[in-house]
């Protein structure tokens, strides 16, 4: 136990679970300086930049980075008769208020 404990692993009730050292921590570069070096000798010139810049946004198109928007509606009829339907609405008194305020304002429809 001892053992999975320090390699950040540990086994409850048959399950294996990350303790949060594990989970925190990040991977280490090989050889920081040696990056650090190669990168100074790389230059970056206007060109490549504007492409870079440019591609990250073509990129970026077909991406779901608005989440659900548009389609998070999905129809169902039962669901909505029992939550915005007449009887629905009679349950309650606040719901009764929205049949009332329908009716005097002249709706055909008072409610689903």
């Amino acid at each position: 136990m001892a053992s999975n404990v320090a390699s950040g692993m540990y086994r409850a009730n048959g399950n294996m679970f990350r303790t949060l050292g594990q989970i925190m921590q990040r991977p280490q570069l090989a050889n920081p300086t040696n990056i650090q070096s190669q990168s100074l000798v790389q230059e970056v010139s206007p060109l490549s930049f504007i492409n870079n810049f440019v591609g990250s946004f073509s990129q970026r198109r077909w991406g779901t980075r608005g989440g659900n928007r548009g389609n998070t509606y999905q129809p169902s009829t039962l669901k909505r008769k029992r939550r915005l339907g007449f009887l629905a609405r009679m349950r309650s008194i606040s719901g009764r208020k929205v049949i009332r305020r329908r009716q005097l304002k002249g709706r055909w429809y008072l409610s689903h």
